[in-house]
């Protein structure tokens, strides 16, 4: 790849992601304007690259294109965060199916020690400890599984995921119910008990859609 066509994605790249999450903090709201010229001048890129930029987002329904009015934020609507949640759990279910079949006790010993570093950060109130560990225990789940194009995917919906948790868990309490289900998916996985798994992910199911 050229210098010039590295310039160009690391320009549209930077609009891109710094718009995203513009949109998914609400900082950008819905019915804002995008303006190519401002955006291109505010980066230090030019025209095209806003409009490539904006077109990413578009694919991800976060902005629409209006006649006579150009690039208009949707920002976050129920009906995508639902999609995310649906998305989310059907792909990660089928990572535990597998990795009850395949993890080493070794591996499943290190989840059983996550989970737990997970539990007392939430019953000390140490929140944001919490939520960097269960960062941690999920990415540790994802590394036990051998299918890379789900986590690829999943990975592709970090930054939605994160905005799901950050509007879901709001007190100790939601986090409490994590622990309880968390601890009792890694108790399946290590008993090898696949019928047991199979309500747990069910009841986390149940409890993402309340």
């Amino acid at each position: 790849m050229s210098n010039k066509n590295k310039n160009k994605n690391d320009n549209v790249q930077k609009i891109y992601a710094d718009l995203k999450s513009k949109i998914l903090s609400g900082k950008l709201k819905h019915d804002d304007r995008l303006i190519e010229v401002t955006t291109a001048k505010s980066y230090g890129a030019s025209r095209i690259h806003a409009k490539e930029a904006f077109r990413l987002l578009e694919s991800e329904r976060l902005v629409k294109h209006m006649p006579n009015r150009g690039f208009i934020v949707r920002g976050v609507t129920s009906d995508m965060i639902n999609e995310i949640v649906e998305i989310r759990q059907a792909l990660e279910n089928v990572i535990f199916k597998e990795i009850i079949k395949t993890a080493s006790d070794k591996d499943l010993h290190d989840l059983t020690r996550l989970a737990k570093r997970f539990e007392v950060f939430v019953h000390n109130d140490m929140i944001e400890d919490a939520l960097h560990e269960l960062d941690v225990l999920y990415a540790r789940v994802y590394s036990l599984s051998e299918y890379k194009r789900i986590i690829k995917i999943l990975s592709q919906y970090a930054d939605y995921i994160g905005l799901v948790r950050n509007m879901t868990i709001k007190t100790k309490a939601d986090l409490e119910e994590g622990v309880i289900n968390f601890n009792n998916l890694v108790g399946a996985l290590n008993d090898r008990d696949t019928e047991e798994l199979e309500r747990q992910l069910a009841l986390r199911h149940a409890h993402f859609k309340n």
